[in-house]
């Protein structure tokens, strides 16, 4: 298992230490580093994973983008935004679609 880059805070216990992993296999997952805390959840295995430093409104967990080659990048908390029932009001993930159309990047 490999660290590869900082995500945030943890929201379950405040500590600042969410980390991306990568096993063996070319699984990833964000995990808690506190050792009383075990907060960890699953990222999707394709794709370049960046952080956007913004919180779900919702859950606390770090608002992350998920690129793959030619096509649109999506957002993943713990689970993919789109799947949210609030999705189409959450301010965070707007102000991030507007400004990528803006720029007219990550296929918007």
């Amino acid at each position: 298992m490999r660290k590869i880059i900082f995500i945030g805070e943890c929201p379950k216990c405040g500590a600042d230490e969410l980390n991306l992993y990568k096993t063996k296999a070319y699984k990833r997952f964000i995990k808690c580093e506190s050792e009383t805390c075990k907060f960890s959840y699953a990222v999707p295995k394709a794709g370049k994973i960046e952080n956007t430093t913004l919180l779900c409104p919702n859950t606390k967990v770090p608002i992350l983008l998920v690129f793959k080659k030619d096509k649109t990048s999506y957002f993943w908390t713990d689970r993919p935004c789109f799947t949210c029932i609030d999705y189409t009001q959450c301010s965070e993930v707007n102000c991030l679609i507007n400004e990528f159309k803006e720029l007219k990047v990550n296929g918007y």
